[in-house]
C-alpha cells in the first residue's frame, strides 16, 4: 500500500475532530472587531526601564502581587489570560523584593571624662638635692684610765687625755691614743646620718665620747643635759594638782623631791604655786634629739642679761619668770663665749619629756632653748609661741646644754634621786 493515501486519510480524521474548536466564522470575527476585542497584530512594546524600589518599601507576603497603574502588563499576556483573571489582568506575577540596604548607625564615641586637674601637668624641673654629710663640725671627747695618754688625730698630736677635739670636718679620720706604750686606734667616719665608729657608735649626730683603757677604745654618744627647767603653775581658783614627768629615770635632780610613780603634789593658792609664785625644779639627761637649729637668738658674752631679756619678751614670760631665768643662766655659761639659743616649743618638748598634769590645765606652754657656741648667726625667730594666761595654766622654761658649757654646776648623777 502506498503511503500517501494513508497520510491523507489521517489528516482528514484529525480535521473532523478539531474543527469545532478552531473554526471561527466570518461573522464572529466581524463582531470581535467591532467590540474592540481584536485589534490585529500587536506592536511589541519596548522593555520598560526598571524602577528602583526604595529601601522603605514594605515587605510583602510570598505569593501576593503588587498593584501598579502603569505600565499595562496585560498586553504581554496571552489572549485568553482574561478568562482566568476576570479583573482584566491587573495582577502581575510576584517580583522578588530586594533586601533593604542596611542602614549604618555610627557607634557613638564615648566622651572622655574631663581631667581632674584644670591645667596641664608640667614635670617638675626642680633638681633633686644631692645628699651631703651631716652638717656642723664634729666634737669628740677623749678620756683614758689612767689619764695623761697622748692623743693623735690623723697622725697629728693634739695633747693628752682628757681632751676635747672640736670643729672636725671631713668624712673619715683616725683616732690614736698611746696608753702604757701601746697604741689604740679607731676609725671615725661621717655620713648623712651622723658619725660612726667600730668602737660602738653608729650614725650619731651628737658629740662622741671615747674612753681608752688597756682593753681598748670604747665610744658612746654624749647626751646633753636638760638644764634647770622650771615649771610654774597658775590658776584663777585654788586647787591641788598632781604633776608627773616621763621618763622618770631620766631625772637627776629635783626640788621639791620628785617621787617616782607619784610625781609632785602641787598646791595652788591665791593664783600660784604655794601662793608665792614658786616653781617645780628638775634636771635630766636626754637624747641628742633633732632639735630645731634654724631660727634662734644670739646671746653675746658682753651683754647676756640684755640679750636674754630681749629673747624672753616675745614669748610673754612675766617679770618673775624672766628675772629667774636671767639670774641663773647669765652666770652659768662659760665666759667670753657668744652662744646661740635655739627655741624648742611645746610640741617638741612634750615629745622628749612628756608632762602630765591632773586636773588637766586649760593651757600648757613649755619653751626650752637648745644652746651651743656661736659659729654662724641663725635666722631670726619669726613666730614665737605666745603664753596664754587664762584659767588654769602651766608655764615652763629650760635650757638644753652640754656639760662643758655649763659652769658653776656639778654634773648630776645619772640615777634618780629618791
Amino acid at each position: 500500500m502506498k503511503p500517501w493515501p494513508l497520510f491523507i486519510g489521517i489528516l482528514f480524521i484529525l480535521a473532523m475532530f478539531c474543527a469545532p474548536a478552531l473554526a471561527i466564522s466570518k461573522s464572529d470575527l466581524i463582531s470581535q472587531y467591532k467590540a474592540g476585542q481584536f485589534s490585529g497584530p500587536t506592536t511589541p512594546t519596548p522593555t520598560p526601564t526598571p524602577t528602583v524600589i526604595p529601601t522603605t518599601m514594605p515587605t510583602q507576603a510570598p505569593g501576593q502581587g503588587t498593584t501598579f497603574g502603569t505600565p499595562d502588563y496585560s498586553r504581554w499576556l496571552p489572549m485568553n489570560y482574561s478568562s482566568k483573571y476576570p479583573d482584566g489582568g491587573s495582577i502581575v506575577p510576584d517580583i522578588p523584593t530586594p533586601d533593604p540596604t542596611p542602614t549604618v548607625i555610627p557607634t557613638p564615641v564615648p566622651t572622655q571624662a574631663p581631667p581632674i586637674w584644670s591645667s596641664p601637668v608640667v614635670p617638675s624641673t626642680k633638681p633633686i638635692p644631692t645628699p651631703t654629710p651631716a652638717s656642723g663640725g664634729g666634737r669628740f671627747e677623749i678620756t683614758s684610765t689612767p689619764t695623761g695618754a697622748p692623743v693623735y688625730f690623723d697622725s697629728v698630736y693634739k695633747g693628752v687625755t682628757p681632751i676635747v677635739i672640736t670643729g672636725v670636718s671631713g668624712s673619715s679620720h683616725i683616732l690614736r691614743v698611746t696608753l702604757g706604750g701601746i697604741d689604740y686606734s679607731t676609725q671615725i667616719t661621717r655620713s648623712i646620718l651622723g658619725w660612726s665608729s667600730p668602737s660602738g657608735v653608729h650614725d650619731s649626730p651628737g658629740p662622741i665620747h671615747f674612753n681608752v683603757t688597756k682593753e681598748g677604745i670604747v665610744g658612746y654618744v654624749v647626751s646633753p643635759s636638760f638644764g634647770k627647767p622650771n615649771i610654774y603653775l597658775y590658776s584663777d581658783r585654788d586647787l591641788t594638782a598632781r604633776v608627773q614627768l616621763a621618763p622618770e629615770n631620766a631625772i637627776t635632780v629635783s626640788e621639791p623631791l620628785y617621787q617616782p610613780g607619784e610625781g609632785w603634789r602641787a598646791e595652788i593658792r591665791n593664783g600660784s604655786l604655794n601662793g608665792k609664785g614658786d616653781f617645780l625644779f628638775y634636771e635630766a639627761k636626754g637624747p641628742d634629739y633633732q632639735w630645731q637649729k634654724e631660727e634662734g637668738y644670739v646671746i653675746r658674752a658682753s651683754s647676756r642679761e640684755q640679750d636674754m631679756a630681749s629673747m624672753l619678751g616675745p614669748y610673754g614670760f612675766n617679770e618673775k619668770e624672766t628675772s629667774e631665768f636671767i639670774e641663773y643662766w647669765a652666770s652659768h655659761l662659760v665666759g667670753d663665749v657668744d652662744f646661740v639659743f635655739y627655741p624648742q616649743e611645746t610640741d617638741t618638748v612634750d615629745s622628749v619629756m612628756p608632762l602630765s598634769v591632773s586636773p588637766e590645765p586649760d593651757h600648757v606652754m613649755r619653751i626650752w632653748f637648745y644652746t651651743e657656741p656661736l659659729i654662724t648667726a641663725p635666722e631670726p625667730v619669726t613666730s614665737p609661741e605666745r603664753i596664754i594666761r587664762e584659767g588654769f595654766y602651766v608655764v615652763e622654761w629650760g635650757v638644753i646644754i652640754y656639760d662643758e658649757y655649763w659652769i658653776n654646776h656639778s654634773p648630776a648623777s645619772s640615777e634618780v634621786l629618791l
